[in-house]
């Protein structure tokens, strides 16, 4: 596919046991070792990654509205989840 002539290693060295336990239980879920659906600190899709972004861009929404600093940063290829941009727009 177009999509694989670029490839990205992501490499996160941390001490943080959350994190550290998030990964563990996201590997064994995808190498079908565990069903876990549930992570502390990690978002992942199709799990917790939609209902956090939404739930993160409506609280940035309320704070703008309240009059307190607000700010989204965000870098993304080809954003194309209408729900998402329904909410970034609302």
């Amino acid at each position: 596919p177009a999509t694989a002539k670029i490839y990205t290693d992501l490499a996160l060295f941390t001490c943080r046991e959350d994190l550290c336990a998030d990964v563990a239980d996201l590997f064994n879920a995808l190498t079908g070792f565990s069903r876990k659906r549930t992570y502390r600190r990690l978002l992942v899709a199709p799990v917790n990654m939609l209902d956090t972004f939404i739930a993160l861009i409506d609280k940035e929404a309320e704070n703008a509205r309240k009059g307190l600093p607000a700010r989204i940063m965000v870098q993304i290829n080809g954003l194309t989840e209408t729900e998402i941009v329904s909410h970034l727009y609302a």
